[in-house]
């Protein structure tokens, strides 16, 4: 998995390592770098193939 996580100026400042749960209520495990504490708020932008044929998508959580 290599899903980026961005701060609200669009700099990456981690990713999702992970994810657990069903999908109707999936969770994820994030690494934050540099681990310092002063993250708040994160902003995840997704993208993916999600019907097989090449589409992506992109949404902001």
């Amino acid at each position: 998995m290599n899903s980026k996580i961005y701060d609200k100026t669009g700099k990456i400042i981690g990713k999702i390592t992970r994810i657990f749960g069903p999908v109707s209520s999936a969770y994820g495990l994030v690494s934050v770098f540099p681990a310092s504490g002063e993250v708040k708020e994160l902003y995840v932008k997704c993208m993916g193939d999600i019907n097989g044929r090449g589409k992506t998508r992109e949404e902001k959580n």
